[in-house]
C-alpha cells in the first residue's frame, strides 16, 4: 500500500507531506554513498539500522529489503509520523510571514507564485528537486534546524527562477552551484539572524559562504566578476 500522506496545510507557501515512496527512493539512491565530507549513506543507515545488510546486496535484492524496511518504519511509527508532520506545519505557519520579510530584504522581487512542496523525510538527506518544485527535509529537526533548512531550500528554488530568467548567460551546471552557494550565503546573513531571531542551521559544506552580502544584487555583480 502506498504510503503518501497530505495534509490539510496552514502554509501558503509550502504544499507539506509525508511520502514513503520518496524515502524508498532515497534510500535507493544514497545507501552507501559519500561526496567530499558529506556522508549521504550514513543518514539513512541512522535511522534504519537493518539496512547496513542491504550494502552487501545488489539491485532487486536491496531494493527489496529497502522496500520492507521502510514499509516496517511507517507501520510502527504512523501517528508520531503524522504528528510531527502537523507540529512542523504549524512551524512553518508562524514563521512564512518572516520569510516574506526576509526575501524582501535580500531582493527587488518576490518570491515566485504557486506552492512549493515539502516532502518530510525519516531520513537527514536533504535533497531538492527544482523541476517539480519540491524537496526533502528530516522530519526530526528541531524547529530552528527545520526553519533554517526550509528557508536554505527555498533560497535554492528562488535563485533558480531568478537566474533562468536573468542569468541566461550560465549553464545549467554553473546555474546549480549558484543557487546552492546563494542560499548558503544568505542563510548566513545578518538579516537572517535578525528577522528569524536564531542563527541559521543550514550549511553544505563544500559551496562556501561569499560575505559579506547584503542583496541579491551584490551577489550576481560578484559571480559575474569572478565568471568574466
Amino acid at each position: 500500500m502506498c504510503y503518501h500522506k497530505v495534509m490539510a496545510n496552514k502554509s501558503k507557501l509550502l504544499d507539506i507531506r509525508l511520502n514513503k515512496e520518496l524515502d524508498k527512493k532515497t534510500a535507493e539512491h544514497f545507501l552507501g554513498f559519500s561526496f567530499g565530507n558529506l556522508n549521504l549513506g550514513s543518514c539513512i543507515t541512522q535511522t534504519l539500522p537493518s539496512l547496513e545488510i542491504a550494502l552487501s546486496l545488489n539491485g532487486v535484492k536491496q531494493n527489496r529489503l529497502i522496500s520492507k524496511e521502510i514499509d516496517n518504519y511507517y507501520f510502527l511509527y504512523k501517528e508520531a509520523l503524522e504528528t510531527k508532520a502537523k507540529e512542523l506545519d504549524a512551524v512553518w505557519s508562524s514563521y512564512e510571514k518572516k520569510f516574506e520579510r526576509f526575501i524582501s530584504k535580500i531582493s527587488d522581487k518576490s518570491f515566485p507564485k504557486g506552492k512549493v512542496t515539502l516532502y518530510l523525510s525519516i531520513f537527514d538527506s536533504g535533497n531538492n528537486f527544482m523541476d517539480s518544485k519540491s524537496f526533502q527535509v528530516w522530519i526530526g529537526k528541531n524547529e530552528e534546524g527545520f526553519v533554517s533548512s526550509v528557508v536554505f531550500e527555498l533560497l535554492c528554488f528562488y535563485f533558480d527562477w531568478y537566474a533562468k530568467r536573468n542569468l541566461k548567460h550560465f549553464s545549467d551546471d554553473e546555474r546549480w552551484h549558484l543557487t546552492e552557494q546563494f542560499a548558503n550565503t544568505f542563510t548566513h546573513v545578518e538579516a537572517f539572524e535578525k528577522i528569524f531571531g536564531f542563527i541559521a542551521q543550514a550549511d553544505v559544506p563544500g559551496f562556501g559562504l561569499m560575505m559579506p552580502f547584503k542583496h541579491i544584487d551584490e551577489f550576481i555583480l560578484q559571480v559575474t566578476e569572478v565568471g568574466s
